[in-house]
């Protein structure tokens, strides 16, 4: 596994991901649908974070109504050493 980042580091880099016209603070807010991420997108977001963290990500805990903040707070968990 590659070394785990900051809360931050991964917050800029999923909205990097996303390409979201909204300031980062109010789209972390917004849930998934609000956003226009349907679960095609979802799943290319989800592809290219598990190639650059070289984590698996858990699809199933994420549907249209998590807001992005969740997102962020479920990958960092995973990312965390047991």
């Amino acid at each position: 596994m590659s070394s785990v980042i900051s809360h931050q580091q991964l917050t800029q880099l999923i909205y990097k991901q996303i390409d979201c016209a909204q300031p980062a603070q109010q789209a972390l807010a917004m849930t998934l649908a609000q956003l226009g991420i349907d679960s095609l997108g979802l799943v290319d977001i989800a592809l290219e974070l598990e190639q650059q963290l070289e984590i698996d990500l858990d699809l199933d805990l994420v549907t249209a109504d998590t807001t992005l903040a969740e997102v962020v707070e479920a990958i960092y968990a995973q990312q965390q050493p047991s």
